[in-house]
């Protein structure tokens, strides 16, 4: 069953790189991606305990589903943006990898975070608030960086 959250993930990147290269804006494709897994979070982890027993699998693992594959947009929207934002062409290479160390930061902090969170709380009820909160935190870095690109300088023209 997680084989088939991971593939959704891989459709979810897939279809960034798709989205993008039809004109969607990269901001458009990271607040579907953060609302999005804001919203399935609170679904497998603060409702779907409160439904009846025997619909809570399916609202749980469909909500894990939605969660992996919309989640999927994020990272390959934001290599795309890493190298479109760089402030000089010599800079790219830098850019990707200062991009990579905060992806890695993020898939190192936030396991441990929920980790922390479950066993103080005693079960996974309250998991939910760690998944919106750094939702909201990526929604404001994402609609930042789509201001930033509409005023600043790009690589393609020297001016945004």
């Amino acid at each position: 069953m997680s084989a088939g959250a991971a593939a959704c993930n891989a459709l979810g990147n897939l279809s960034a790189g798709q989205a993008l290269g039809r004109g969607v804006k990269p901001v458009t494709l990271w607040t579907i991606g953060f609302v999005t897994m804001a919203v399935c979070a609170v679904i497998a982890f603060g409702i779907a305990p409160l439904v009846a027993e025997e619909w809570r699998f399916g609202l749980r693992y469909g909500a894990v589903i939605g969660f992996s594959a919309v989640g999927g947009l994020i990272p390959s929207t934001a290599i795309s943006q890493q190298m479109a934002l760089a402030p000089a062409p010599d800079t790219v290479s830098t850019s990707l990898g200062l991009g990579q160390q905060f992806n890695a930061l993020g898939q190192f902090a936030g396991p441990v975070a929920v980790a922390f969170l479950v066993q103080n709380a005693g079960g996974w009820h309250a998991t939910w608030w760690v998944t919106v909160s750094f939702a909201v935190v990526g929604l404001l870095a994402s609609w930042w960086l789509g201001f930033a690109h509409r005023t600043g300088p790009t690589l393609s023209s020297g001016r945004g």
